[in-house]
């Protein structure tokens, strides 16, 4: 037998037509049941912030889980963008839909039963930079500085391909607040990133740095 919603209402169905569900109230109870959809009125109430979104939580503060998580989920939000739907983007991030929408949070929206990026976010999430002459493991703050950053190694990829350290003018006077508040700035001198590729030796590093360096939304 199956349990009860609520004492009122049978079933969440019942509950959600019962009249508009447009209230503070009613939009929190909705969240949460779009992650626990098996769980009652009383403990949808009593679910803690932590179990229903993570996507505000600064990244040096998640678990090595978490953090394993927050970067699938972000893989997830770049392929949304790039048109992919919701289903394939999990599947091919090898995450569940609730660890997907409790790492990304208000940064997808759900219209008309497909699931949306929003143009910007304020997740934080780790990537790699080119900074004086070396690379750099930062967590930045949202999906803006990590557009530019993504722009930046386009601009590294095409001066290496032509040789020509005008493609990387943009960005000599550029720089980005991390999010531990410090400020990064871009390497642009051509010869010291030919340097930096020759130090990408190591198999594990190398996957890693083009990773990120692709991690552009």
């Amino acid at each position: 037998m199956s349990t009860r919603f609520s004492s009122v209402y049978p079933t969440f169905s019942s509950w959600l037509h019962a009249k508009k569900r447009t209230s503070r109230y009613s939009k929190a109870i909705l969240t949460r049941h779009n992650f626990y959809r098996d769980l009652s009125l009383n403990n949808l109430i009593k679910l803690k912030i932590t179990d229903i979104n993570l996507s505000k939580k600064a990244y040096r503060f998640l678990s090595e889980g978490e953090k394993t998580l927050r970067e699938k989920a972000i893989d997830v939000l770049n392929l949304l963008k790039e048109g992919y739907s919701f289903r394939k983007s999990i599947k091919k991030n090898d995450i569940s839909p609730k660890d997907a929408w409790k790492h990304l949070g208000r940064a997808i929206f759900k219209r008309f039963g497909r699931i949306f990026p929003k143009k910007y976010d304020f997740i934080e999430r780790p990537m790699f930079i080119y900074e004086k002459g070396q690379i750099r493991n930062i967590t930045v703050r949202g999906s803006k500085d990590a557009s530019l950053i993504g722009e930046y190694f386009e601009a590294v990829r095409v001066a290496m391909d032509t040789g020509k350290a005008h493609y990387l003018k943009k960005f000599r006077h550029l720089k980005i607040i991390d999010a531990d508040g410090k400020v990064r700035t871009f390497e642009t001198n051509l010869n010291k990133i030919y340097e930096i590729r020759e130090q990408i030796e190591h198999p594990e590093i190398k996957e890693d740095v083009y990773h990120w360096e692709n991690a552009s939304i």
